[in-house]
C-alpha cells in the first residue's frame, strides 16, 4: 500500500497569483464549442502534440500515436475502495469554509452527497501511448512537463515546428470536463540527466477561492520526505508506490519498456460528457488525423460496458460531406474551377502561396435541421479551416444559397503564423493586430481569410452565371423607380419582357487589387451604348453606379466612396450626383471606369450599375 493519500489545499499568497477558477474560466470563451469538443479537441492535442515532439527527439516518424478514452462505473464496494483510495471525503473540508447558502457550496454538496448514494460512480481515463509523457519533477518549475501541465496556467509552445496549444490552458479541459472539477494524472516517461524516475501520479482540483486563507486549488499526493524531517507540502507518487496508486485508482496498467509504452493517463471524476458525445466530436474535429493514414494517428473509445467504439468519420453527418474535398485538396496539382468543384491555390500579393482551398457542390442537400446556435447550417456554406495537427480549427460559415462545402489546408510554412493567432481554444484565426498577435501573424491570417473570400466569389459565377454581358439590358428605368423613390406602393406587374433600349458590357472587372496598407479597393471597366434594336434614337440618360462593403457577404452593408470617370470626351456630358447625365446617339460606345476608396481587406465588394433614362 503506498504512503496514505492526502489531498493539500493550496494558501492564498502575498504575492498574488491565479486562482483555481481561473483555470477553467480561461476557456469560457469558446465560440460554438461545446463541452465535448472542448475535451475532444484540447485532450487530444495536447497528447498529439507530445508524440510528435517524441517523434523528433527519437528520430522516428512511425511511432504509432494512440488516443484511448475509456469510460468505467464502479459500484458498491469497488466505488467505496475508489472514494477512500481518492480521498474525496477531504473535499469536506473547503466546503465547509464556504457560506451554506453559497451556491458553489450548494452545487458541488450535490455532487459530493451523489457519491454516497448507491449510484455507480462514472469515471472517464483518457490516456495516450507514443507521446514524451508528463517528465520532470514538478520542483523543476518549466523544466517539468508535469509542472506546465497541471500546475501552471499559460505556458510556451510545446512543439517548435508544428505545434497546437499550450500545456498550461489545456488543463482547463480537464477541469471543464469533471463535474467535480478534480483530475488525476498518471505518466510514465524514460529517465533523463534532471530526472531518473519513470513514473509520477498526482491530482489536481480547481475550485474558486475558499474561506480566506485558500486560492481554489487542491493536490493530491504524499508529504514530501526532507530527511528526518517531513514536509506539510504535497508531492506526486513515485515508481513503485506510483503505479499501486494507479491501480487502486482503476488506471489501466503502463508500461515503461519503450517508446510506444511511454505517455500520460489522465481521469476525470464524474465527467460531463458520454461517450456519444465524445465520439461525435472527435470525429467532427480530428477527421483530418484520422483520414490521413501516414500520420499513424489512432484514437478509440471504450463505453461504459466495455466495448470499444471506432472512429468512422465517413460516417459522421458532418464530417462525411468535407472528406473527399479534403483528399483532393492534398493532391490538387493545378488548379481547377467548374459547376462542380472549385481548387484554387490561396497565394499573397508575391504569389506566395499559403495554403489549398478545394470546395464542391452537394449531391444532395445535407439535412435542414443541422444548424448551429445561429442558425446556420453546419454545413451548407462551410470551409474547415485546417492546418498543421490536422485539427478543424473552425467550419467557417459563408451565406451561400448554393449547397457547397469545402476546406481550406493551411502551408506548412505559414503554420506557425496562423498557429499565434489563435486564442486558447483555436477556434479562429484572428485578423487584426493587438498587444499579444504581432501584425505579421495577422497578415498571414488576412491573406488566407480574403483569398477564400474572393475565390469563393469568383466560384459562385460559374456556379450561377448572370445573362451574358454583350446582352445585359438594364430595366432601372424612371418610369417604374418613380413610384419606389416616392415611397408609394411598387406597380403592378411589368409587361411581357421586351427589348430595352440601353446594354452594359463590363470590359473588366470587378476585381479587388492590392494597395498600401494591407488594404485593397474594387475596380472595373465598363461601356453603355443603345442596343441593335433602338439603333435609330438619342436618348438621355443618367449612368451611374453604386458601391457597398460587407462582411460575411451579406445581403447588404454600408455605401463606401468611389470614382465613377467617363473615358474621352462627349458634349453635353456632365457630373450628376455620382453618375453622369449625358445624351447617348445610336453612333455613341461610353466607356467608364470605377475605383472604389480603399478598405479594409477583410471585407467584399459590392458594384451594381444602374442607367436611368430621361427624356429624348
Amino acid at each position: 500500500m503506498p504512503y496514505s493519500p492526502f489531498w493539500e489545499w493550496i494558501s492564498l499568497s502575498d504575492d498574488g497569483g491565479a486562482g483555481g477558477d481561473a483555470f477553467f474560466k480561461s476557456l469560457r470563451a469558446s465560440g460554438n464549442l461545446s463541452d465535448s469538443d472542448i475535451l475532444a479537441r484540447e485532450v487530444i492535442q495536447n497528447s498529439w502534440d507530445s508524440a510528435l515532439k517524441q517523434r523528433e527527439t527519437i528520430k522516428d516518424q512511425g511511432l504509432e500515436f494512440r488516443m484511448v478514452f475509456e469510460f468505467k462505473e464502479f459500484k458498491g464496494e469497488e466505488k467505496k475502495k475508489f472514494i477512500k483510495s481518492a480521498a474525496l471525503g477531504d473535499f469536506l473540508f473547503p466546503l465547509s469554509n464556504l457560506p451554506t447558502d453559497d451556491a458553489y457550496r450548494i452545487r458541488f454538496q450535490s455532487e459530493l452527497n451523489a457519491l454516497k448514494s448507491n449510484a455507480p460512480l462514472q469515471l472517464l481515463y483518457c490516456s495516450d501511448y507514443g507521446g514524451h509523457g508528463l517528465f520532470g519533477h514538478p520542483s523543476l518549475l518549466k523544466g517539468s512537463i508535469l509542472y506546465r501541465a497541471l500546475y501552471y496556467l499559460g505556458g510556451p509552445t510545446k512543439v517548435q515546428g508544428v505545434a497546437g496549444g499550450n500545456y498550461g490552458f489545456g488543463k482547463g479541459a480537464f477541469v471543464k470536463g469533471s463535474k467535480l472539477h478534480i483530475v488525476f494524472a498518471y505518466s510514465t516517461f524514460d529517465k533523463t540527466q534532471n530526472d531518473k524516475v519513470q513514473r509520477r501520479l498526482v491530482g489536481c482540483s480547481f475550485w474558486d477561492q475558499f474561506g480566506t486563507k485558500f486560492d481554489g486549488r487542491g493536490r493530491f499526493g504524499v508529504r514530501a520526505q526532507t530527511g528526518p524531517s517531513v514536509s506539510q507540502k504535497i508531492v506526486p507518487y513515485e515508481d513503485t508506490e506510483a503505479e499501486e496508486m494507479a491501480n487502486l485508482l482503476g488506471f489501466t496498467s503502463r508500461g515503461i519498456s519503450g517508446a510506444e509504452d511511454f505517455g500520460a493517463s489522465f481521469m476525470l471524476v464524474a465527467p460531463t460528457v458520454s461517450p456519444e458525445e465524445l465520439k461525435d466530436s472527435i470525429e467532427q474535429n480530428w477527421w483530418p488525423a484520422i483520414e490521413e493514414k501516414s500520420l499513424r494517428f489512432n484514437v478509440q473509445i471504450k463505453g461504459y460496458d466495455g466495448t470499444k467504439i471506432a472512429m468512422r468519420p465517413r460516417e459522421n453527418k458532418v464530417a462525411k460531406h468535407f472528406i473527399s474535398p479534403y483528399i483532393s485538396a492534398l493532391e490538387l496539382t493545378s488548379e481547377r474551377m467548374d459547376q462542380r468543384t472549385l481548387g484554387a491555390y490561396v497565394t499573397n500579393v508575391q504569389r506566395q502561396k499559403h495554403g489549398v482551398l478545394y470546395a464542391h457542390v452537394l449531391k444532395e442537400q445535407a439535412e435542414d435541421s443541422l444548424v448551429d446556435g445561429r442558425g446556420d447550417h453546419l454545413i451548407h456554406g462551410r470551409i474547415a479551416l485546417i492546418r498543421g495537427p490536422r485539427m478543424v480549427v473552425s467550419y467557417k460559415h459563408y451565406p451561400i444559397k448554393t449547397a457547397i462545402c469545402g476546406v481550406f489546408v493551411a502551408d506548412d510554412k505559414y503554420d506557425k503564423e496562423l498557429q499565434a493567432t489563435e486564442p486558447p481554444l483555436h477556434y479562429q484565426w484572428a485578423i487584426e493586430p493587438s498587444s499579444d498577435i504581432m501584425r505579421e501573424h495577422t497578415e498571414a491570417a488576412k491573406v488566407v481569410m480574403r483569398g477564400i473570400r474572393s475565390r469563393l466569389n469568383k466560384w459562385l459565377e460559374v456556379l450561377t452565371p448572370p445573362p451574358p454581358r454583350e446582352d445585359t439590358y438594364v430595366q432601372l428605368f424612371a418610369d417604374l423607380l418613380a413610384p419606389f423613390m416616392s415611397g408609394k406602393n411598387p406597380p403592378p406587374p411589368p409587361p411581357p419582357p421586351r427589348y430595352e433600349p440601353i446594354s452594359i458590357r463590363f470590359a473588366s472587372g470587378p476585381n479587388p487589387v492590392a494597395v498600401k496598407g494591407g488594404k485593397i479597393r474594387t475596380e472595373a471597366s465598363f461601356s453603355v451604348k443603345t442596343s441593335d434594336q433602338f439603333k435609330d434614337e438619342n436618348i438621355d440618360v443618367v449612368i451611374g453606379t453604386e458601391f457597398q462593403i460587407t462582411e460575411d457577404d451579406k445581403d447588404s452593408g454600408d455605401s463606401w466612396g468611389f470614382e465613377l470617370s467617363l473615358i474621352g470626351k462627349k458634349e453635353r456630358a456632365f457630373r450628376d450626383g455620382k453618375g453622369w447625365r449625358l445624351r447617348l446617339t445610336p453612333d455613341d460606345e461610353l466607356k467608364f471606369t470605377f475605383i472604389s476608396d480603399p478598405y479594409n481587406s477583410n471585407y467584399s465588394g459590392k458594384l451594381k450599375t444602374f442607367v436611368l433614362e430621361g427624356n429624348k
